[in-house]
Parts: structure tokens; C-alpha cells; sequence
């Protein structure tokens, strides 16, 4: 029989490692290969990013655009690369923290004049396998193993949530990143017992970028920060959390003094002010209450369980109770598993389990939307969670470690399966394809294109028409009456084709209206996109 050197063991090991990096980076590769259009916030992104005019995409009534006026607000222009004054100005105008847009724009300030969806597919591909290396270290301190450890963070990697998270380009992914860092360093601080000041400066310096990232970070820091000192205090490190607390609001102060305007932001701010109203009105109403807990969950199953969260928390729990009384009845178990490390695992799992579900409470209360995107930050840790449970019962119910590998192999490839093939994935936006948007246009107009911003007025935003616009050269944009007058007085409705497209509009009501006032004599709907109508006249 061939004997296997512990040093072989150990490089096939990372060989293993190696492998289910690179195949869950090629899978999340594949699924941003099929993202075809952009959700509007997308589209913020990129006006975010790039720029120069103002934040926002604004056509006011009765203009004229050029086919350059749309490229310039996406796009990086020659002399505008690395214009981090103009974006972080942006952002003050906006809702939002600047770090995911100054990294947008870096990478974008390569590539400039070129509007593709590979410059934030890049960059979160990049962000989720930072991800995936973290998760992967943080499992490795807890299990000792690579070739566990590097399952656990596969489970993540090739989940639903994961692929969403990467697809959507937003700071939804950067958040992430940011809130397994910092719960690395909290497993460090509460698991290992870590209590060096490089553990403290990891915590203040990532915490400051998770915040520069997405204020609803300073939910998650708050809750795992104040589960953490109780954990402190019942272990008499009284002044240690007093130092850690320190170094928490310590990245607070710094980013406050670096971003001022979070100040407003979270106060008197749109976002800020839609939060206070809905916590309070949430609040104060059970049903309510209830019913966003129940939708958020449902994200949750649909996102990492493969909409199977009911029966996951069953299983783990049944698994977990078995699998102790299996252990008082033997009385000893050989494992690796000491009452120390038992004690300080089980803490930690409090911790995170209580920051995760105090999170996804109050989320679920201010959100303005139940959607995914708001609760990605937890999938990992939720994730975590679970697999080092049922490694936990593993562990205890199979003596040798080989059989414990190939049941969570086993784990990872079914969820992985089940998850991918049977969950449609949000944010690929197939209907928006370029091409087919392109033939449309070719196809329906001659030279005039028409918009009606209805339910922007008087913002003027168009960012959810952006995209389309994109494709289409110049535009004009009208209110309705306007237009009406435009097509008489200029004799547009002699051509043959002339394409409406008209923003939160009653087309019924829109296309009698423009029936009724000018020589056209049909109105046929060509498209129907999110809240987008576009018609043919003639």
C-alpha cells in the first residue's frame, strides 16, 4: 500500500482548494455572461460613477438630445479618468456611501467611452472571490481543515444569493465582502480568544469601509458589536471591550469626518427619512410586522436554501439534538472537540446567529422594497452557520473524517444543483438585450423618437429609460401636450414611423390623447418594459 507524506496530503489539499475556486469563479463567470440588461439602480451606478454633469440622468420637457448626451452620463470621457472629486460630489447629492463608486470608477477610467456591463461584472467577480477567500479562512479557523473549509465556502460561492449578488451591479457585493472581513476578525476576537490590537485594528479599519460602503452596515457593526461586549463582559475583559468599543466608534468618527454628508443622509435625507417613518409606522402594527418578516425569509430560502428554509432549520436542529445525545450516551466521542471549543463555538454561533436575525429584523421594518439585495450581507454568514452545525453533527456521528468529507461534498453538490437549476436568477434581464433593443429601434422609427416622463416630473430622471435610449441616438423629450403640439407644427405625423415611449403613463389614456390630437392614425404598442411603454404611431 502507498503511504501519503503529510507534505503530499497537504499540497493536494490546496490542490483541492484550488480547483473549487476556480470553478466556482468560472460558474459565477458564465452567469454574467447571460446578464443581457440593467435594473434603473444599475443605471445609477454608472451615472454615479462617471458623471461630470450632476448625479442623476435628467431629460427636462420640451429638449432635444444628442446621441452623446446619454455616453457622456454612463461612460468615462477622455480627461475625466480618475475624477474622484466628481464622484464623491455625486454621492453627496445622492443616498448613498462612495466607496463601491470610487471603485467603479477606477475601473471604468480604463475603458473609457465604453459602455459595457463587464466593467461591474469585473469588479464584482473580483469582489466575490475576495469573498470566497475570506469565508474560506474564517470556516479554516474554526475547522483546521482546507478541504472543509474550502467546501463551506462553496456552499456560499455557488448559491443563488452569491450569483445574484455578482450579476446586480450595485454595493450590495462590496457590503458583503466587508461584513465577512469583519466577522472574520470577531471569530478571531470571540472563538480564538484574540485579543492583540492587530485583531482591534482589523475590526476599526473594515468596519470604516463597510460603512463607506452602505449605511445599513452600521446595523449589522451595531448588533454584533453589542453581542460582542456582552460576550466580553461575561468573560470579565471589561476593559478589552472598552477598547474594542472604542475602536468600533472610532470608524464611525472617521467616517463622518471623511463623508460628512452621511450626516444628512441619515437624517433628514431621503432614505434616512423613509427609514424613520417606516420603522415607526412598522413598528406599531404586529400584521405588518410579521408580513415583512415572512417575505424577507422568503428571500432568504429562495436565496441560500434553495426554498427550503422550514425544512433546513429542522434538519439542522433534529441533526444537532441527535447528534448530542449520541455524545452523552458515549460519554466520549473521539473528535477533536473540547469543552473549551464547544463553549466558544457555541458563543460565536449566539453572536452572529443574534446579529443576523436582529439584522434581518430591523431591515425587514425599514427596507423600502423586500428584496434580496437588502439582506445579501447575511447570506454567507447564515450560510456559515449551518454548515459548521452540521459539521458539527458530523463530527459526532462519524468517528472517521473521510465519510464526514464526502457527506458535505455531498452537501455542496446537491444544494449547489438544486439551487442553480430550479431558482430563476434576478437582475439578468434578458428582455433588454442590446441587439434586440437595437432591431427594435431600427425597425419602428424613421428619425424621431419621443419621450413622456410622466411620473419624473419635475425631477426629469430617465435612468429607467437609459439603457434603451442608449441604442436609440437622439431623443426629444416633451410632456405630453408639448408633444402634441410639436408633431402639428413640424408635420411629423406625415411620416411613416414615430416611436412614444412614455415613463409610468396610462398608455391608454396617453395613445387616445395623441390619436386625438394630430393626424396619426394608429397606436401600436411595441414593447412593454418595467413601467416603460413604447409605441408606434403612424
Amino acid at each position: 500500500m502507498i503511504s501519503i507524506t503529510s507534505d503530499t496530503k497537504k499540497k493536494l489539499s490546496y490542490f483541492v482548494v484550488f480547483c473549487l475556486f476556480v470553478i466556482n469563479l468560472m460558474t459565477m463567470a458564465y452567469f454574467c455572461s447571460k446578464k443581457e440588461g440593467y435594473f434603473i439602480d444599475e443605471m445609477y451606478t454608472m451615472s454615479l460613477s462617471n458623471s461630470t454633469e450632476g448625479p442623476f440622468i435628467i431629460a427636462t420637457d420640451n429638449k432635444y438630445y444628442a446621441d452623446d448626451y446619454l455616453n457622456d452620463a454612463l461612460t468615462v470621457q477622455d480627461g475625466e479618468q480618475f475624477n474622484y472629486k466628481s464622484v464623491y460630489m455625486n454621492q453627496v447629492e445622492d443616498v448613498h456611501p462612495p466607496l463601491y463608486y470610487f471603485l467603479y470608477h477606477t475601473l471604468a477610467s480604463f475603458f473609457p467611452n465604453q459602455f459595457t456591463k463587464w466593467i461591474g461584472l469585473s469588479l464584482n467577480l473580483g469582489i466575490l472571490s475576495l469573498t470566497w477567500i475570506v469565508l474560506f479562512l474564517l470556516i479554516k479557523l474554526v475547522t483546521h481543515s482546507s478541504a472543509i473549509s474550502a467546501l463551506g465556502a462553496s456552499l456560499f460561492g455557488f448559491s443563488v444569493g452569491a450569483m445574484n449578488s455578482v450579476i446586480y451591479i450595485r454595493m450590495y457585493a462590496l457590503m458583503t465582502l466587508f461584513v465577512v472581513i469583519v466577522s472574520y476578525f470577531h471569530v478571531r476576537l470571540i472563538y480564538k480568544k484574540d485579543y492583540r490590537l492587530k485583531t482591534l485594528l482589523g475590526i476599526f479599519l473594515f468596519t470604516y469601509l463597510g460603512i463607506m460602503t452602505q449605511y445599513y452596515f452600521l446595523v449589522f457593526s451595531f448588533f454584533l458589536t453589542f453581542s460582542s461586549i456582552l460576550v466580553l463582559w461575561l468573560r470579565k475583559k471589561i476593559r478589552f471591550s472598552i477598547k474594542y468599543g472604542g475602536a468600533v466608534l472610532g470608524s464611525v468618527g472617521l467616517s463622518v469626518i471623511t463623508f460628512p454628508a452621511m450626516i444628512k443622509h441619515l437624517t433628514t435625507g431621503d432614505r434616512g427619512a423613509e427609514a424613520s417613518s417606516s420603522i415607526l409606522h412598522n413598528l406599531s402594527n404586529y400584521d405588518l410586522m410579521k408580513s415583512n418578516m415572512t417575505a424577507f425569509s422568503h428571500v432568504i430560502s429562495d436565496g441560500i436554501f434553495v426554498s427550503h428554509l422550514k425544512n433546513t432549520v429542522f434538519v439542522l436542529i433534529t441533526l444537532l439534538v441527535i447528534s448530542t445525545l449520541v455524545c452523552v450516551y458515549r460519554k466520549q466521542v473521539k473528535t477533536n472537540l473540547t469543552t473549551t471549543s464547544v463553549l466558544a463555538g457555541t458563543e460565536t454561533i449566539i453572536v452572529f446567529l443574534a446579529t443576523s436575525l436582529l439584522y434581518l429584523f430591523l431591515i425587514a421594518q425599514i427596507s423600502p422594497y423586500k428584496v434580496d439585495r437588502y439582506v445579501m450581507p447575511l447570506f454567507p454568514i447564515l450560510l456559515t452557520i449551518s454548515f459548521l452545525s452540521f459539521l458539527y453533527a458530523c463530527k459526532i456521528s462519524f468517528t472517521n473524517k473521510k465519510v464526514t468529507i464526502i457527506v458535505l461534498t455531498l452537501l455542496v453538490v446537491v444544494s449547489s444543483f438544486m439551487g442553480i437549476s430550479r431558482i430563476k436568477l434576478n437582475y439578468l434581464y434578458p428582455e433588454k438585450n442590446p441587439q434586440k433593443v437595437k432591431q427594435l429601434f431600427t425597425t419602428n422609427y424613421n428619425d424621431s423618437i419621443f419621450i413622456y416622463n410622466q411620473e419624473l416630473v419635475p425631477s426629469g430622471q430617465i435612468s429607467e429609460m437609459a439603457q434603451l435610449l442608449y441604442y436609440a441616438n437622439d431623443f426629444y423629450s416633451f410632456d405630453l401636450s408639448a408633444y402634441i403640439s410639436h408633431i402639428k407644427e413640424n408635420k411629423l405625423d406625415t411620416q411613416d414611423k414615430v416611436i412614444f415611449m412614455g415613463y409610468g403613463v396610462d398608455k391608454d389614456e396617453t395613445t387616445r390623447q395623441i390619436l386625438d390630437g394630430t393626424n396619426f392614425t394608429s397606436a401600436k404598442q411595441i414593447k412593454d418594459y418595467p413601467r416603460v411603454y413604447l409605441f408606434n404611431v403612424k
